[in-house]
């Protein structure tokens, strides 16, 4: 069976199916907290994974405090699996709502980042900043997901974002 299988069969054998994509921050908050998943890393990897990328706003329902947990106890994730760390990380890209600007999501990919510039101040109105960070630190550096969503997403830690600057439009 895959990996992927594997958290699916959980998933169905708790539930008796899968939960909708912006129930799964809860469902693997619960399970790491009531230590659900054990010392299985591989399985924890997987379902921080498809939490994160499925759910259209992780930290609506788990703060980022406990995903950096999450994170910290899985190890570097590269695609719902445990990787080495990277050696060097691109520039990368953050868009999003003032309050929320220096979060854990960025992207490699400007024309990703403009796109949820663009979003949030002409769609939706959200006073807005798009931000480029220079030369991340790698040990900052919790996740890469680049196949779940086609966005080129990079987790950091927030306080290896400090370096970040406003890019003008």
């Amino acid at each position: 069976m895959s990996e992927m299988g594997r958290w699916e069969a959980k998933l169905r054998s708790m539930f008796q199916m899968v939960p909708a994509r912006n129930d799964m921050p809860a469902v693997v908050f619960d399970l790491f907290y009531s230590g659900g998943f054990g010392d299985d890393i591989d399985l924890l990897a997987e379902a921080i994974e498809d939490a994160w990328t499925a759910s259209e706003f992780p930290q609506r329902l788990v703060d980022a405090d406990c995903w950096i947990e999450f994170f910290n106890e899985a190890g570097f994730i590269e695609n719902g699996r445990v990787a080495p760390h990277p050696k060097s990380v691109p520039p990368l890209y953050r868009s999003a709502a003032d309050p929320y600007a220096y979060g854990l999501s960025w992207t490699e990919d400007y024309e990703q980042a403009e796109w949820f510039y663009r979003r949030n101040v002409d769609y939706f109105g959200f006073p807005s900043k798009l931000l480029r960070l220079d030369n991340p630190d790698p040990v900052d550096v919790l996740a890469k997901f680049h196949s779940a969503r086609n966005e080129a997403e990079w987790v950091l830690r927030p306080d290896g974002t400090d370096q970040a600057v406003e890019v003008t439009l």
